[in-house]
């Protein structure tokens, strides 16, 4: 086939040719380290690096590359390769490219960017790129672990209770077969503000429980029920002045106890548990359950066995319970003029940072899952934009996570008993000057709305225990307790992997209502996140959110596949709308 003139072309065709051929090129982009954009805190000694190429022509390939590294990006602009310049490569290598230029140290700032060719020998570079190491050896840091329990959570859901029954014998072998009546006077201060108030309380083998008079919970009527204890919030039946905690327990005429811990969260903690100082009668009175009954001729408890003793062992353990979700906060003063601040951050569990009121980063389920006994992952956040000169407040919420919470079906504490918090605040000022702030001895713990929060059990939120403001500068934490420290020799790692973000919302694709009352959201997929509701309710109204992957016949919620785990959230209102 004979070739066409040009001259014989159309002109438009001619222009079209022109156009292809002027921006046929190589174009260098997706600079990434370590898999990462820009990334802080790495801690590999000589990373990977990789880029794309884009090409507007067919078949076009890089023929050889250029890698230029400096410890700064004015030096980079100016072509000074200080830390590493690996020269003209022949090669079509893209990806894993390792870094073998000059030693890198902690917190290294490495600017980069790549040259390559093409396979018409058309040399083209990239947009220059940074990565930052992070802490490399165990000196870098000087923050400590840091965490907070109550001492009733670090005993268990029982704290120092006794078993305690009617003097009758050896009750831990055998009682009679019948009711037996308990109670205890509680004194609260006049002047107290009562925050939360939570009665756990076992029987063997069944009970109905008072507070002042009025029916505060009963147990389940199930076989061996004293095996699973009885949690009820008493806040609302409490007062200030005298208070009775009053007990009907029920035995079937074989071992017999009762175990009981009341806690009271005021401006000083109130607990009161199961012994001796109780009262106990065989038989009621009328008034029995109201503090204007006069309990002079009743008996003092038995005490019968330790928590963990008699016959009963130790099924409600400290290993067998989750705590609390700490609150954790520190104010420091910044006087100068902030350059840039970097966060080195991990946890024995999972954590949540906020810097004056403002939570840093959008990732969840931080730290991921390691085998503990061998390593934690830590993570660099750049937290310039959030610092200001003078007061600033650090806060920390610290859930249970794989390391303290359930995992798998091998219950909860399979790494350890109580979650714990790291974190190194790095500031450098625009003069030069650097200052160091770290969890240490000098933060204080409270607890606030999250009684209980974990992976696969499910979350229990009081609203009326928020605590507004808790992480900004100004508020007062003078009767917040002192952290906990914990020795830890795990070794430190920098997250390799990419965070776990929200990434879609779903609205529901129908409710229905197979019980009234009972509502079910299907979402029309299997999903991984959380639910968002909007509510409106009297203080203290409590809504519980369940989570399931399937629905039976008659539309009721399948739960058989979930084993062990609840899946169940509990949100208790404020009151107005939440």
């Amino acid at each position: 086939m004979k070739s066409i003139p040009a001259a014989l072309l159309p002109h438009a065709l001619v222009a079209l040719i022109s156009v292809a051929s002027a921006s046929a090129s190589v174009r260098v982009n997706t600079l990434r380290c370590e898999y990462a954009d820009n990334p802080l805190g790495i801690d590999s000694p000589q990373p990977r690096l990789s880029w794309g190429l884009e090409s507007d022509e067919r078949a076009q390939r890089q023929t050889a590359y250029q890698v230029l590294v400096a410890s700064s990006a004015d030096k980079l602009k100016a072509g000074q390769a200080d830390l590493w310049d690996s020269g003209k490569v022949l090669s079509d290598q893209s990806i894993q490219v390792v870094y073998a230029g000059e030693p890198l140290a902690s917190r290294q700032r490495c600017a980069w960017k790549v040259r390559v060719w093409d396979q018409d020998g058309k040399a083209a570079e990239s947009k220059p790129a940074l990565w930052e190491m992070g802490l490399l050896q165990p000196a870098d840091w000087q923050a400590q672990w840091i965490g907070y329990t109550t001492n009733a959570q670090s005993k268990g859901a029982f704290g120092d209770a006794r078993w305690i029954w009617f003097p009758e014998g050896n009750p831990a072998a055998s009682a009679p077969k019948g009711e037996r009546f308990f109670r205890r006077v509680v004194q609260i201060p006049l002047d107290a503000s009562i925050k939360a108030a939570r009665l756990t309380i076992t029987v063997d083998d069944q009970f109905t429980v008072y507070v002042n008079g009025e029916e505060a919970g009963k147990s389940s009527g199930q076989t061996d029920a004293w095996k699973s204890k009885g949690s009820f919030d008493v806040k609302a039946r409490l007062r200030q002045g005298p208070n009775v905690i009053a007990v009907k327990a029920f035995n079937n005429g074989n071992s017999a106890g009762l175990l009981a811990n009341l806690e009271i969260e005021c401006d000083s903690p109130i607990a009161a548990v199961s012994d001796k100082s109780w009262k106990v009668a065989n038989a009621a009175a009328e008034g029995w359950t109201r503090t204007d009954f006069d309990d002079a001729s009743w008996a003092s408890a038995k005490e019968i066995a330790k928590l963990g003793e008699g016959p009963w062992g130790n099924p409600f353990s400290v290993q067998s319970t989750l705590g609390q979700v700490p609150h954790l906060r520190k104010t420091a003063t910044l006087g100068k003029a902030i350059k840039q601040a970097r966060l080195y951050a991990s946890a024995l569990g999972l954590y949540e940072f906020y810097i004056n009121g403002q939570r840093v980063g959008h990732d969840v389920f931080n730290p991921s899952w390691t085998d503990y006994h061998k390593r934690v992952q830590y993570h660099t956040y750049d937290i310039t934009p959030l610092l200001r000169s003078g007061d600033n407040a650090f806060g920390i919420i610290l859930g249970d996570g794989w390391y303290a919470g359930y995992v798998g079906l091998g219950g909860p504490h399979r790494y350890g008993p109580q979650a714990f918090a790291l974190a190194q605040v790095e500031v450098e000022f625009t003069d030069g000057s650097k200052q160091t702030l770290a969890t240490d001895a000098l933060w204080k713990a409270g607890n606030g709305p999250l009684l209980q929060s974990d992976m696969l059990m499910g979350e229990t939120y009081d609203a009326r225990r928020e605590l507004p403001g808790w992480n900004k500068a100004g508020f007062d934490d003078s009767k917040w307790q002192a952290v906990q420290m914990e020795k830890v020799e795990i070794p430190l790692v920098a997250a390799p992997d990419g965070p776990v973000r929200k990434m879609m919302e779903l609205k529901p694709r129908g409710i229905t209502e197979p019980k009234p009352g009972h509502y079910i959201f299907d979402l029309g997929q299997n999903m991984v996140g959380w639910a968002r509701l909007k509510l409106r309710g009297e203080a203290g109204t409590a809504v519980t959110v369940k989570f399931v992957e399937m629905l039976n016949p008659d539309g009721t919620i399948y739960t058989a596949n979930l084993r062990g785990a609840k899946c169940t959230d509990y949100y208790t209102l404020k009151g107005g709308r939440a």
